[in-house]
């Protein structure tokens, strides 16, 4: 499985990524939302991306309406 997390906030990451790659899972952090938008319109492998919500909602509100407009 592989895994985007978009995060602005390094507070309980490494907690979250340790999990996950526990389980096998290959894990991709980005910290800028252009940045992660980017890698979900190229990268066809990913299976779940995660948003680890802060204090900016636009920016996480733009990541889920582009996600959930994706059909792959």
């Amino acid at each position: 499985m592989k895994v985007l997390i978009l995060s602005g906030t390094t507070e309980r990451l490494d907690d979250v990524v340790g999990w996950l790659k526990d389980t096998g899972a290959t894990v991709i952090h980005d910290r800028l939302w252009r940045k992660a938008m980017e890698r979900i319109q190229v990268d066809a492998a990913l299976d779940l991306v995660m948003i680890m919500a802060g204090s900016d909602s636009d920016v996480e509100m733009k990541i889920l309406r582009s996600v959930r407009m994706d059909h792959r």
